[in-house]
């Protein structure tokens, strides 16, 4: 009886820990990044985060994994579209090194 006393009362606690944890991954990519999405489900499950401390007793381990793997799947995506953007970037300052010396020898062969 003990043993599933404490495992109700760790359950939240954990989820609540783990929300607070991406909440703050999230606020952090929110600090450079304007993705409504993001902001709109951050807004959600801070809201359940509060209503938790405020209402211990009540049970929203359901509400709180719902919203939380709402925020981890909008802040993937925020993080894949960086990976692009950052591939795409590279992939361009690549070109413009090897394009340039390319041109600059097409140049050449034309002023003849």
């Amino acid at each position: 009886m003990v043993e599933t006393i404490e495992v109700e009362t760790i359950e939240p606690v954990g989820e609540v820990l783990r929300a607070l944890g991406v909440l703050a991954v999230a606020r952090t990519i929110m600090s450079y990044n304007d993705d409504q999405e993001l902001i709109e489900k951050v807004a959600v499950l801070q809201e359940y985060v509060e209503l938790s401390r405020m209402f211990p007793g009540r049970d929203y381990g359901v509400v709180l994994r719902k919203a939380i793997s709402e925020v981890v799947a909008e802040v993937q995506w925020a993080l894949k579209c960086e990976l692009i953007m950052s591939d795409v970037g590279r992939n361009r300052r690549n070109l413009l090194k090897t394009s340039r010396p390319l041109a600059a020898n097409q140049g050449s062969l034309f002023a003849d």
